[in-house]
């Protein structure tokens, strides 16, 4: 069985974050074809993913990569704009290749040789780069999932309006470094996937020649879920909570929605489920009347059997949001801003709920629980495109 390398940041993890999801979505469609060996580099600990990763043929190596201080990042950064490239002089998530990063790699990987070199996420190119001379792999592929320079600058827009100014230089910088970093860094690679048509489009109107295919983010299949709903007014958030795009979106709809709702009537409920939530957002949410919260939860499944309706307030971001496929799967009517569901082909009115305001939420979330038998249909479309558009099995 021919050989591949996989860069990743993170391990794949079928209950993990949006990125560990697709990581495993890779490892699935990759492991029968291939032996992978999976080389994370990473500036976090990493946690323990729920599926052993000894049921995959594969092995983990895993190199950190302490990040520079802020003010060292900045000043690199002003000066490559004036002066030109420089080595490392990115900020808030690029991983340039250092010195000590080239003499491990070496050490590492010099005496194997690979059939292609696949790198996930744009931000590690650097050491895509080096490892394709280090093994004198002919073939390479970037998965970029979504475009890092509009990400970055959609969250940056999104702070500079909440008027957290520090924070969205720092995204404006960073979306400017990516864009210099696309034209430098993608002509590398054999062929690059992106998360939907949306942004095979916008990336094949700036690179003409290049080879962009569309790799959507998909799901594991499940078997169709009860589809009678049950009793109850508790909504669902779920998201990384510490990545801002989340953070603002459920302060946003506690706010301006649920607390609302709850001084209407007391029994309505909201659970917020995530990764990492910050110490004042735990504590916001935790102070708030009605709301219960799963921090660093393990077990999704078991708390979307919780809930009637999901709600999915985003204003900024990237990608496709797989908490959206995933609560169609479970059978939960979702409630989602266009950002919410961007890239994916979904229908309002037919698959989902759309609403930007907070009277929107507030009539469409009312609505649906008060009288939730009206959306069984919603549910199943729903639940069918996911089915057919958004999940595989192996």
């Amino acid at each position: 069985m021919k050989r591949i390398l996989f860069i990743s940041p993170v391990l794949p993890d079928n209950n993990g974050s949006g990125r560990e999801k697709r990581a495993y979505y890779w490892l699935q469609k990759l492991q029968h074809h291939y032996e992978v060996d999976w080389l994370v580099i990473t500036t976090q600990n990493l946690h323990t993913p729920t599926v052993p990763l000894s049921n995959y043929q594969h092995h983990q190596l895993s190199i950190p990569y302490a990040r520079i201080s802020k003010v060292a990042h900045m000043a690199a950064i002003c000066l490559s704009f004036t002066l030109g490239s420089i080595r490392g002089s990115s900020l808030l998530g690029w991983y340039p290749l250092q010195k000590h990063d080239r003499k491990q790699l070496y050490n590492l990987y010099s005496n194997l040789r690979y059939e292609k070199i696949i790198c996930f996420r744009l931000y590690l190119s650097e050491f895509a780069q080096y490892l394709q001379t280090v093994t004198h792999t002919t073939s390479m592929w970037l998965d970029m999932d979504d475009i890092e320079s509009a990400t970055w600058n959609s969250i940056g827009n999104l702070l500079l309006k909440n008027r957290i100014y520090k924070a969205g230089i720092y995204h404006k910088l960073a979306a400017a470094q990516f864009y210099v970093n696309e034209h430098k860094m993608l002509r590398l690679f054999d062929r690059i996937f992106v998360c939907s048509r949306k942004d095979q489009e916008l990336l094949s109107s700036r690179f003409l020649t290049l080879d962009i295919h569309i790799h959507a983010n998909k799901i594991e299949s499940k078997p169709i879920p009860s589809i009678s709903p049950t009793h109850g007014l508790t909504m669902l958030f779920v998201g990384t909570l510490g990545y801002y795009p989340n953070e603002e979106a459920i302060r946003w709809f506690v706010n301006h929605v649920f607390r609302i709702m709850h001084q209407r009537d007391n029994r309505f409920a909201l659970i917020v489920a995530g990764y990492a939530p910050s110490v004042s957002l735990h504590s916001f949410l935790q102070q708030t009347p009605g709301i219960t919260v799963y921090a660093n939860c393990n077990d999704l499944a078991s708390v979307y059997q919780l809930a009637q309706l999901a709600v999915t307030p985003l204003h900024a971001g990237g990608g496709t949001k797989i908490k959206v496929l995933e609560a169609m799967q479970y059978g939960l009517p979702v409630i989602a801003t266009q950002e919410a569901v961007n890239g994916l082909d979904l229908e309002p009115g037919k698959h989902y709920i759309a609403a930007e305001t907070s009277n929107e939420f507030i009539k469409s979330c009312e609505a649906i629980l008060y009288n939730s038998n009206s959306y069984e249909k919603m549910r199943k479309d729903a639940y069918a495109i996911v089915n057919n558009q958004y999940s595989y099995t192996y």
